[in-house]
């Protein structure tokens, strides 16, 4: 391997820049003839205007760029003995990052496409991190837009659950319940038959047409004329969400990360818990408030609004809170940061959670006034946010080579327990009552938010650094066998390119 310096034209102001890569001799040698055709179309050349050999030798300019990196980043897995993740992916601060590569969109290289384009050099205007403040606040109203769908068509529906029983003549508990739950089982299976459409299409097409597709479907959903129908259109429904709200590409890291990785699974069960528990409440407290203490339809609707401040208080109070906290254990560790630092907020979640449905099935059981379950649940919901902001950071931060697909699992996992919760709470609460159905939810959110993540905050990081050094080993040989397939691709297409230009 030699260091060999080629020099690019950048598409922005025409100005050349240059940067130093690792090219083989051999490698070298093809491109020699055809630097100036590299050089005089820039990245957002019309391909329509080239000839057909012009084509493949920028393909093949894309394919190099990716064999050096899979080859340094494949070299990194296997020769490095310290898998400390946080000495690679590290900032002055102790912020974890990757941009040690310009233009990476992933770590993973699993899906490659053959025609890849990455950023002109790190001041390309078209990279998101360089847009203008205007453009980037526009793109996040956007897709939080979207993302505010998600969540609020899946739960919209459970105070017209009695409405929709009435004209159709449900009388099974169960069958109301599905009617909010289906939703949620969408989002745990559609995605793996449609995940793979956003890598063929693009994320922004995807994006907007699975908007129009819930919208499809919902009106489905109210000219729905039985059950069945209902239910199917629900499902469709949000199977157009997950394509919104796809989180994950690689299908089956994510089920080995959730199967085999301590942190995901030990984690993940407290997460998939509470996101069980939310739903439900989702489904049990419209019940409550009608038969309990006998408000309208409408007015039951309004006493949401105690979750709803929960949530809000909770991301402002919470996001404070973990970042002060996380900066001076970074402060203290003399500038190193470690995931582990996320964890303590987490432990208090774990006794926020249990304290709120304590509070709102007894006071709800001994029928005090409505103000009391009414601060449970605001509990409930300042201490949901907590376990959702630390753990999704943990998941992200413990290896960023497979941050992605920590959180698909962790999705994964929490979908299922928000589809299968409803389905069995009002037979739950029948039996025990709101005050020991709560008791019961309290003692299990206890078991899983408190002695795990205490474990984890004391010996965690060992715990941590061996599970990942599994799965980088496996990361490690997908991409010797990415680099492969990739080179032998290049050396076929040279010889294209050759036999063209001759």
């Amino acid at each position: 391997m030699t260091n060999s310096h080629i020099t690019e034209l950048h598409a922005s102001d025409k100005e050349r820049y240059s940067f130093e890569v690792n090219t083989p001799p051999s490698t070298l040698s093809r491109y020699s003839s055809v630097t100036s055709t590299l050089a005089s179309n820039s990245l957002n050349t019309d391909y329509s205007r080239l000839t057909k050999a012009e084509k493949w030798i920028k393909r093949i300019k894309t394919r190099s760029s990716m064999i050096i990196e899979l080859q340094r980043q494949a070299s990194e897995i296997v020769n490095t003995e310290d898998t400390d993740s946080e000495k690679l992916f590290e900032r002055e601060g102790g912020e974890e990052y990757m941009d040690d590569v310009i233009g990476r969109g992933s770590t993973d290289f699993s899906s490659m496409d053959s025609e890849l384009v990455t950023w002109d050099g790190p001041d390309d205007p078209e990279h998101p991190r360089n847009w203008a403040a205007r453009r980037k606040w526009i793109a996040t109203v956007v897709v939080s837009s979207y993302t505010f769908v998600s969540p609020y068509s899946s739960s919209v529906i459970s105070l017209g659950v009695s409405f929709i029983a009435e004209d159709f003549h449900i009388e099974s508990a169960f069958t109301k319940a599905l009617l909010v739950s289906i939703f949620v089982l969408a989002w745990a299976i559609g995605p793996m038959v449609l995940a793979p459409l956003s890598e063929m299409y693009g994320r922004r097409v995807m994006l907007n047409y699975s908007i129009l597709v819930l919208l499809a479907f919902n009106f489905g959903c109210a000219f729905a004329q039985n059950t069945t129908q209902m239910l199917v259109f629900r499902f469709l429904a949000a199977d157009g969400e997950t394509v919104a709200g796809r989180f994950y590409v690689n299908l089956s890291r994510p089920i080995k990360l959730l199967l085999f990785h301590p942190m995901v699974y030990g984690l993940g069960s407290f997460m998939a818990f509470v996101y069980g528990i939310l739903y439900l409440t989702v489904v049990t407290v419209p019940n409550v408030w009608s038969d309990v203490y006998g408000f309208d339809k409408g007015t039951s609707g309004l006493l949401f609004l105690p979750l709803a401040l929960g949530y809000l208080m909770g991301i402002s109070f919470w996001t404070w809170a973990c970042d002060k906290y996380y900066s001076r254990c970074v402060v203290r560790n003399g500038g190193v940061s470690k995931p582990e630092f996320r964890l303590p907020m987490l432990v208090c979640s774990g006794g926020i959670i249990p304290l709120g449905l304590l509070w709102f099935g007894w006071s709800t059981e001994k029928h005090l006034h409505w103000i009391i379950p009414s601060i449970g649940l605001w509990l409930f919901g300042f201490g949901l946010i907590a376990a959702f902001q630390t753990i999704q950071s943990y998941l992200i931060h413990m290896n960023p080579l497979f941050a992605a697909s920590s959180l698909g699992a962790a999705s994964l996992f929490r979908s299922l327990f928000g589809f299968g919760f409803p389905l069995f709470a009002n037979q739950m609460f029948a039996r025990l009552n709101y005050g020991w159905g709560n008791t019961l939810c309290a003692i299990v959110a206890l078991a899983l938010g408190v002695p795990f993540p205490l474990f984890v905050v004391v010996y965690g990081e060992q715990m941590r650094l061996w599970a990942n050094r599994r799965f980088e080993q496996d990361i490690a040989t997908r991409r010797e066998r990415n680099l492969q397939r990739l080179q032998a691709l290049n050396e076929k297409e040279a010889q294209f390119v050759n036999q063209e230009k001759q």
